[in-house]
């Protein structure tokens, strides 16, 4: 196996250009500034329509319309209510007394414009779908908005953290160019002061429309190494970090509470089906059958984690699907010989378990005759690689309730021909008609069994190897009131605060 591992990280020191203190042990943490580190990182310069969108909701500078709660049921954030008088429309009524972070106030122009600009941007939110959207202001705290299709989750689509409300004089043009700029024009109890790819500094709103932040600042620092961010824990120079790998949870204990979140985020293998040797089915097959799931998932991941076999889904949002053995479409070929062999690999860093999990998966491959070049770095530097289909496999994570919070809307984003997030290139018009027309089901286990029973069809073609159902890992030391957000939209709120101790 040949691996290449090219995340350049720095030592914290000099990630956080002197947010995090170098010193042997920063001692007591300050109740008056809290110092963060996070195991994600920007990969678009924090635009509100890319992956960096939950970046600025996750820590307090954005809010959406919706949010979803714990459960899984949509409620209010900046809208107070809804009602969807059809299937194709939805009416919201805003929150009064909200400004934005520039100081100028929220009402339902606003809302609409952001809106609009979020259905019309190319790299339009994964969560809102592919109708054809319309936001309208109906009156000062009122946006009405209509689709070009059915669509009984219209409302809950404005959960997705692409959807953010920003001000106004958030959005400019430059040479012909809409650029929009989230930092400092949010709604949030934190704004952003300073941004950079390495760290960033938040002050809490003094405007803010929901209670006070309980902590005057915080220092962020972004990492793509997410052992990294245990040390800093462990050596007292960070006091609160998201995103720790589960081996380092008994070391990190000893300095700070842990947090441990079941989320539904997902590990999964993805097959280039679009181009290379995965093009033949026969060939994905016989690369599936070679991987022994439940070992890898031993060997890669804590000890009461379950393998994720036969299904895309954990239990909560599987409705009434099955699990059953599932057959490949088509059967493994018996002699690899006939063709080469060699194939690309890629995973990021950033996910704690995805590397040591991408090795053995490697060590499987090349037992059963595949030569395997592994390539390790963060999501970063291998987004726009892995989205252009450079990769045979892509060792992937995914919450699959990011966005809409909906199974089916996750499929259609991630399954269907044509998608810029369909990593393996899947495309079966048969398979697409059948979600398209799940999509219009109101009833939500029925939604999530239909969306279960696609998923098989597509595991059969050997598109995707799921593998485990993943947690997130969480520390703090002196501060208290982190959102435990399984959906990770939310992490610093107005609860956020230090503890009386401090």
């Amino acid at each position: 196996m040949n691996v290449a591992t090219t995340t350049a990280l720095a030592a914290v020191c000099a990630l956080s250009i002197g947010l995090v203190s170098c010193s042997a042990d920063s001692g007591t943490p300050n109740a008056n500034s809290a110092r963060l580190g996070v195991a994600f990182s920007p990969v678009a310069g924090f635009a509100p329509f890319s992956a960096d969108a939950s970046i600025a909701t996750r820590l307090g500078s954005s809010e959406t319309l919706v949010r979803i709660a714990p459960d899984g049921t949509p409620e209010g954030w900046l809208a107070s209510s809804w009602e969807q008088p059809s299937s194709t429309t939805v009416v919201f009524e805003l929150r009064s007394g909200v400004d934005f972070h520039d100081g100028t106030q929220m009402d339902a122009e606003a809302v609409a414009n952001s809106l609009n600009e979020a259905f019309a941007s190319p790299y339009r939110p994964r969560g809102l779908g592919s109708a054809a959207l319309r936001a309208t202001a109906t009156d000062t705290l009122e946006v009405t908005v209509t689709s070009d299709r059915q669509d009984p989750i219209l409302a809950q689509r404005f959960a997705d953290p692409g959807t953010m409300i920003l001000s106004p004089k958030a959005y400019t043009t430059e040479d012909e160019r809409l650029v929009i700029t989230p930092i400092g024009f949010g709604t949030g109890p934190y704004v952003w002061k300073d941004a950079t790819p390495q760290h960033a500094h938040l002050e809490a709103n003094a405007d803010y429309w929901g209670d006070q932040p309980g902590v005057p600042s915080v220092d962020v620092t972004f990492s793509a190494d997410p052992a990294e961010l245990a040390r800093e824990v462990q050596s007292s120079r960070l006091d609160v970090a998201a995103g720790l790998p589960a081996e380092s949870l008994s070391d990190v204990s000893e300095r700070a509470e842990v947090m441990t979140i079941s989320t539904p985020r997902t590990s999964l293998l993805y097959f280039n089906t679009g181009k290379g040797i995965f093009t033949r089915a026969d060939v994905r097959s016989a690369a599936i059958e070679a991987l022994d799931v439940p070992a890898l998932v031993r060997d890669s991941y804590p000890a009461d984690k379950d393998a994720l076999q036969n299904t895309l889904f954990r239990a909560a949002e599987r409705g009434d699907g099955t699990t059953k053995p599932i057959k490949l479409n088509t059967p493994a070929t018996d002699d690899l010989e006939d063709g080469p062999t060699h194939i690309t690999m890629a995973t990021y860093s950033d996910i704690p378990e995805l590397p040591q999990l991408a090795s053995e998966i490697a060590e499987q491959l090349e037992q059963a005759g595949f030569q395997v070049q592994l390539s390790i770095d963060s999501y970063g530097a291998l987004e726009n690689r892995i989205l252009d289909g450079r990769f045979d496999l892509v060792l992937g994570s995914r919450n699959y309730m990011s966005g809409a919070a909906d199974t089916l809307s996750y499929l259609a984003s991630d399954a269907t021909c044509g998608k810029r997030y369909n990593i393996a290139r899947y495309c079966d018009g048969s398979v697409d008609a059948e979600i398209a027309s799940a999509l219009t089901t109101t009833d939500t286990e029925s939604r999530e069994t239909a969306a279960a029973q696609i998923a098989r069809e597509i595991l059969a073609s050997g598109a995707v190897q799921p593998i485990a159902v993943e947690q997130v890992h969480l520390s703090s030391r002196g501060f208290t009131g982190l959102a435990e957000d399984p959906f990770e939209v939310q992490l610093l709120t107005s609860d956020f605060r230090a503890e009386p101790s401090a």
